[in-house]
């Protein structure tokens, strides 16, 4: 297969059946086609409801495939979202597609980096992105990481919303339970 030309119809093995959207399916098999280095790196327990189009996918993608994956998005019909310049996030890319099959709209979020935090109370960038990938390992739909970086970023994620002590400190700490939430450490 030219993995330069290929469409939908090209990795669309009926994914109707499957808990997740069958665009969803066909972007899957394209990277793996592609050979694509990414993870999802956030919320990847709730495919139940992201696989619907309900909420996002985020997925974190190496920089040195970051073409590849928006060249891949673009011909499986994806376009590209610009946020207003004040809610833009470097490293942070929007995409969306339309499943025809589902009549539903789907939102990948992309990650070149791994960011912690909004616009609102600050943002860190974690240079680990490398090691991060490199370690990922097949989850129950996209490659997922390991236990331990997710322990990782949620204690990065506490320290940031907590004081010394282990208290909340700051209306960032409100953010600490959806946190929590969020991390499934290998569960």
């Amino acid at each position: 297969m030219n993995r330069s030309k290929f469409t939908t119809e090209d990795f669309c093995i009926n994914h109707v059946n499957g808990d997740q959207l069958p665009l969803l399916h066909v972007l899957r098999d394209a990277l793996a086609a592609q050979e694509v280095a990414y993870c999802q790196w956030k919320g990847h327990w709730k495919r139940f409801r992201w696989g619907r189009g309900d909420g996002d996918v985020d997925l974190l993608v190496d920089r040195a495939d970051l073409h590849r994956f928006t060249s891949t998005l673009g011909r499986l019909g994806f376009k590209q979202g610009l946020p207003r310049p004040e809610n833009h996030i470097p490293g942070v890319f929007h995409y969306y597609g339309f499943d025809t099959q589902a009549n539903q709209l789907v939102h990948v979020h992309i990650y070149s980096q791994l960011i912690l935090g909004d616009r609102s109370s600050g943002m860190y960038h974690l240079p680990i992105e490398k090691p991060y990938l490199i370690t990922a390992s097949p989850g129950n739909f996209f490659p997922v990481p390991t236990p331990e970086f997710e322990f990782i970023i949620f204690v990065l994620y506490c320290e940031w919303c907590c004081d010394s002590l282990g208290r909340p400190c700051c209306a960032r700490s409100e953010h600490l339970g959806s946190q929590r939430s969020k991390m499934s450490f290998g569960t």
